[in-house]
C-alpha cells in the first residue's frame, strides 16, 4: 500500500512556518503570511478556500534592554507576553540570573538567600 504523506513535504512546510516565516503571534504580520502561505498550498490542491476575520485579544511585540548601571551595558532581551511592565524607576534590587525556573534552581539555598530580590 502506498501512502500519500511525504516526511520531506512535511519538513518543508513546518521549515517554512517556523523557519523562513517565524513567529506568528495572532494579529502579528507573520500569521498573515502564514495564513496566505496554506492559503495558497490548498489553492494549489484545488481545493476552495477562504480566510475569516475574528477578534483577538494579543500582545504587541516589544524590544527590551537591561541596563546594567555600574557601566551602562545594554543587554538586549525578550519581552515575555501578557506580563506586568517594569516600573517607570526601574529595577532597584539585586537581580541574581537563574538558568532555568526549574525546581533544582529554585531549591531553599536559592530562594532563602535571595528572598526579597528579583
Amino acid at each position: 500500500m502506498n501512502s500519500i504523506f511525504s516526511g520531506e513535504h512535511a519538513y518543508n512546510h513546518l521549515k517554512m512556518l517556523t523557519v523562513d516565516i517565524g513567529p506568528r503571534h495572532g494579529g502579528s504580520k507573520n500569521e498573515k503570511k502564514a495564513a496566505k502561505y496554506i492559503e495558497d498550498y490548498f489553492k494549489g490542491l484545488g481545493l476552495k478556500t477562504r480566510l475569516e476575520s475574528y477578534p483577538i485579544y494579543s500582545f504587541k511585540d516589544a524590544e527590551a534592554e537591561l541596563t546594567i548601571p555600574r557601566n551602562e551595558e545594554k543587554i538586549p532581551c525578550i519581552a515575555i507576553p501578557m506580563t506586568a511592565s517594569t516600573p517607570t524607576e526601574g529595577i532597584t534590587k539585586k537581580v541574581i540570573f537563574l538558568e532555568e525556573a526549574a525546581a533544582a534552581y529554585l531549591d531553599e539555598s536559592v530562594t532563602d538567600r535571595n528572598r526579597g530580590y528579583l
